[in-house]
């Protein structure tokens, strides 16, 4: 995030705000298996809430997230600047999230923007292996695509889906 904000910084100091936008961060998603417990979590002992992406780790993201500004230098005039551009940074959050996981995160409202449902969508076993993620597979800066999906992931056209927004 850092070195996006000084490109981005850079440009808009140049006064080419639309350039600029193409280096702010949309979003992160944590990738925390259920089986693996983060090194930003203290466990409690509770693997419910210790393990995967939990409550606990999406705060300490947002809060990580919200005050990286103040470790980067940034001069004065800047500062209200850096601390907008962090906290607009979204968290997409998957992992076994279905109504009853995304209801528990609502109640205790993490601060999630977006939920991955892929896998509870249509039931998931080892017999068939059906199973949809929610992987960010490609970029698009400027008008060019760029791939960074692991191996055997990929973009895919469905003429089934809208845009909507």
């Amino acid at each position: 995030m850092k070195r996006l904000w000084d490109k981005y910084l850079e440009l808009y100091q140049k006064g080419n705000l639309e350039e600029a936008r193409q280096y702010k961060l949309f979003g992160v998603r944590p990738d925390t298996s259920a089986n693996m417990r983060d090194k930003s979590i203290v466990p409690t002992g509770n693997k419910l809430l210790d393990m995967g992406v939990s409550p606990k780790l999406v705060w300490n993201i947002r809060e990580g997230l919200d005050n990286a500004y103040l470790e980067w230098n940034v001069p004065v005039e800047y500062l209200e600047l850096a601390k907008a551009y962090c906290k607009e940074v979204k968290i997409f959050v998957t992992g076994g999230f279905n109504v009853k996981k995304i209801r528990e995160f609502e109640e205790q409202d993490v601060p999630v923007d977006f939920y991955g449902v892929g896998s509870s969508l249509i039931e998931n076993s080892p017999e068939t292996n059906n199973d949809f993620t929610a992987d960010i597979v490609r970029i698009k800066i400027g008008n060019d695509w760029h791939n960074l999906a692991k191996i055997g992931r990929c973009a895919c056209t469905n003429p089934e889906l809208e845009l909507i927004g």
